[in-house]
């Protein structure tokens, strides 16, 4: 019982660290509380987790927003055009994390490794690489957190 608290406590301190940039860019109350679940699940810190997120989140808004060069990156790392990834954020911003995420992971489509697609992208910063990596490492984590989420939330 009280390792499971602690858990919650944790998960509940990445969501915090998360709400405020997660509902800026469209996330629901459910796939907040799944990426802090996700996270929870690959051991990443509760320090660290929300905020890293919440970093990576809003890059990804300025570079849908700004229509930027890092747009490309991170549609080519989804394997999507960069419209494709424009459109899929702005209706679906996990969606699209997710589809980077699981795409770092592509190293014969990408033709290099996680670590140094994330260096050429400027995202090597070592808390927001090594919560990215952990996500990407985990194989369906993510994935799994955020559908397990919007089950629970569509019987509340």
């Amino acid at each position: 019982p009280r390792v499971r608290r602690q858990r919650q406590m944790c998960i509940r301190d990445r969501a915090t660290r998360l709400a405020s940039t997660g509902s800026l860019v469209g996330l629901t109350e459910s796939q907040i509380m799944a990426l802090a679940t996700a996270m929870s699940s690959v051991g990443i810190q509760a320090e660290s987790g929300g905020s890293t997120m919440a970093k990576l989140l809003k890059k990804m808004q300025l570079a849908v927003e700004l229509n930027s060069d890092s747009l490309a990156d991170y549609a080519a790392v989804a394997g999507m055009t960069g419209e494709q990834f424009r459109d899929t954020f702005e209706s679906d911003a996990v969606v699209a994390l997710s589809a980077f995420i699981d795409g770092l992971n592509d190293t014969e489509r990408n033709g290099k490794s996680a670590i140094a697609i994330l260096d050429d992208m400027k995202l090597s910063e070592i808390r927001l690489s090594n919560t990215v990596l952990a996500l990407a490492g985990a194989d369906g984590v993510m994935t799994d957190a955020i559908e397990t989420a919007n089950s629970a939330y569509a019987i509340l």
